[in-house]
């Protein structure tokens, strides 16, 4: 039997499949990053010089780039944003068939690949690298499925083009161990996932973890350890699995919400400080040695952030779990029960372990949208449909913690993506002469409207007509998101933020006796405009909305709006959840969350959800509908044919006028 018929025969296991399910799931929603508490911490992983020396790893991918067919290059080349960096498994089932699986290279090329991994990792991550291998081999051997579990059933894929200067990575992943490794210029970042089965490999992780545990006084054994069993298969789906087992970061969970638990590092004795220092160590070991001391460095920053969880007993013959989180880490160590071996229980000789960058640390994203800002350059491209969150697009207001990116801009409207950090603000007391919106996606976000004050959640649309006196901040935890529209948009000349010291002083000429108000999405208020599709107003003319419309949205699986139509008014899409499929004239997108989708008046669309989970999405009209006149014009929209091919050359053969005399 083959890896894909096998692959294909497991999934047909009820477990095995809502398991991949949920793996699938997962990865439809846009990157994020691990947090503790579902908003990610910004500016932890500054662009700087690690000292990581790269020009070996460039030259040995170089090589092996060299030594492959057309059809193999092109399969194991990826984009650098490509959503393949995070299909990583660490099954025998194939979930995902990208890049190169190692079986079926020649020899030549297979050990070009190892001379990546050589020339990227220290003596003892390559030394971990190979170990591993070598144990799925030797299990492959005594549970008699080598074609399935063996030395080659790994994949390998590059992301971007490897070079000293320019950002790039790879992917080396199979059954116990993944492996991804990003570089830019002299920094470097790697996440991966490894298991134990016989070979010595994660000897120090063990023996120095048990030591920190039985080092704790009575007291700090109680606060760390979350749980006396190891291994309660009758713990929640979300908290155990056949695969992961007692592990949150595994396969998919890009975007999991950890919370903190256990014993704050900062309640050690400086002793016992640097132990639980050198167990990152250990797990860190696969980078070389300069660039593992500067992750110290900054591991050790965050020790007042620095939480240690345990599972399970903690005698010398006792299987456990343990994980040591910051805002900059994320460690795991367990003991696993078998699935080819015999092991019914948690074996002290079956450990898995997990390394992640908490915070959009993973795959590098954090440090690729740095090193964008800085070094490329816009290009002039024409009006996209599609305007997605790009991290590299944010700009600093010069507020406190508070970028934006600027989404969209029509006469009718000015759209952002606002990202305020823990302790950050706008500006003080201002009004506009625009009227404007908040949508909270993610965080808290506190504001003032004219003399009240609100603590405004997720899913909270925040209306602030012109000339209503306001300010926003944030107390934390964490970063805020969300989008703001300013309707209509205000004039690139004129200054937008009018400065107040209190409500009253706002000019006679420019106040309001619009109410500002604070409206959350509730489920109850949904009503079904057309078959399998919900709607509720969040804003509108009669709740003082003179200029825009917002609906909150619900498209169930197969469903959708209106067939092709126009608008005599601009509208957009912003999907909260799910995919929203949309035609837009001659254009077919499938948008993910966070993203806008912009449709100016004339322009003919459809929109419906062909996925299989319910798609969520605010719609935001403006101008306002005219009373009587249809919102939706039906249309048909026919591709002819009949082609026109235009010139690029046709000015180079008139000639220029002559300078005057001076």
């Amino acid at each position: 039997m083959t890896p894909s018929e096998y692959s294909k025969k497991m999934l047909e296991d009820p477990l095995v499949k809502t398991l991949f399910a949920n793996w699938d799931a997962n990865l439809r929603k846009s990157f994020y990053g691990v947090t503790s508490d579902g908003v990610r911490i910004e500016h932890l992983y500054p662009l700087q010089d690690e000292g990581a020396s790269t020009f070996k790893a460039v030259a040995a991918a170089k090589r092996f780039l060299d030594l492959l067919t057309p059809d193999e290059k092109l399969k194991v080349s990826n984009d650098l944003d490509s959503e393949d960096w995070r299909k990583w498994s660490n099954t025998e089932i194939i979930a995902h068939d990208i890049g190169v699986r190692l079986e079926y290279l020649t020899q030549p090329k297979i050990d070009a690949v190892w001379d990546i991994l050589k020339q990227s990792l220290s003596k003892a991550g390559y030394c971990k690298a190979k170990g591993a291998v070598k144990t799925n081999k030797f299990l492959g051997e005594i549970c008699n499925s080598r074609p399935i579990l063996n030395e080659n059933s790994y994949f390998f894929l590059f992301f971007g083009e490897p070079s000293e200067k320019q950002p790039w990575g790879y992917s080396f992943f199979g059954h116990h161990f993944c492996l991804n490794v990003f570089f830019i210029e002299n920094q470097m970042t790697i996440i991966d996932s490894g298991p134990d089965k016989g070979i010595e490999l994660f000897v120090p992780e063990a023996e120095l973890g048990l030591k920190l545990m039985q080092s704790l006084t009575t007291e700090q054994q109680c606060q760390a350890r979350k749980d006396s069993r190891l291994g309660d298969q009758s713990m929640d789906s979300d908290r155990w699995n056949i695969v992961d087992q007692q592990h949150l970061g595994g396969t998919s969970q890009d975007n999991r919400v950890i919370p903190y638990e256990g014993l704050v590092a900062t309640s050690l004795t400086p002793v016992l400080q640097d132990l639980l220092i050198s167990i990152v160590a250990a797990f860190e070991d696969l980078l070389p040695p300069v660039p593992l001391a500067h992750r110290l460095r900054i591991v050790r920053h965050h020790l007042s952030e620095t939480y240690f969880t345990w599972i399970g007993g903690f005698g010398d013959d006792d299987p456990f779990y343990y994980r040591i989180q910051s805002p900059v880490v994320l460690v795991e160590f367990d003991h696993h029960t078998g699935i080819y071996l015999t092991n019914q229980e948690p074996g002290k000789y079956h450990i898995h372990t997990i390394r992640r960058l908490p915070n959009g640390g993973d795959y590098g994203r954090e440090i690729i949208r740095q090193w964008k800002q800085k070094h490329q350059k816009p290009k002039i491209q024409r009006s996209r449909y599609i305007r997605p969150f790009d991290d590299s697009a944010r700009i600093h207001t010069g507020f406190p913690s508070y970028d934006v990116q600027v989404l969209s801009i029509l006469e009718s409207g000015l759209s952002l993506a606002s990202h305020i950090g823990e302790g950050g603000c706008g500006p003080g007391l201002h009004y506009h002469q625009s009227d404007q919106l908040y949508f909270l996606l993610r965080g808290t976000m506190n504001i003032r409207l004219g003399h009240e004050v609100y603590v405004v959640s997720p899913g909270s649309l925040v209306f602030i007509p012109a000339g209503l006196a306001h300010r926003n901040w944030n107390n934390g935890p964490g970063t805020e998101t969300h989008l703001e529209m300013i309707i209509p948009a205000p004039s690139p000349l004129a200054q937008i933020a009018l400065m107040v010291n209190t409500p009253d002083d706002v000019p006679m000429g420019h106040r309001t006796d619009r109410k500002g108000y604070v409206r959350r999405v509730d489920q109850a208020r949904l009503t079904e405009a057309l078959p399998g599709f919900f709607t509720m107003a969040l804003a509108d003319p009669s709740s003082g909305s003179a200029n825009t419309v917002v609906y909150y949205a619900e498209t169930l699986p197969g469903k959708g709006g209106p067939g092709t139509h126009v608008h005599d008014f601009d509208q957009c899409y912003f999907v909260l959840e799910g995919q929203l499929t949309i035609e837009v004239s001659v254009e077919k997108h499938v948008v993910g969350p966070d993203t806008l989708v912009l449709l100016p008046a004339g322009v003919p669309h459809r929109q419906c959800n062909d996925g299989d989970v319910v798609e969520k999405h605010l719609s935001i009209l403006s101008p306002v509908p005219e009373q009587g006149l249809p919102w939706d014009r039906g249309v048909t929209l026919t591709v002819n044919g009949n082609n026109h091919y235009g010139t690029l050359t046709a000015a180079s053969a008139i000639g220029n006028e002559r300078p005057s005399a001076s």
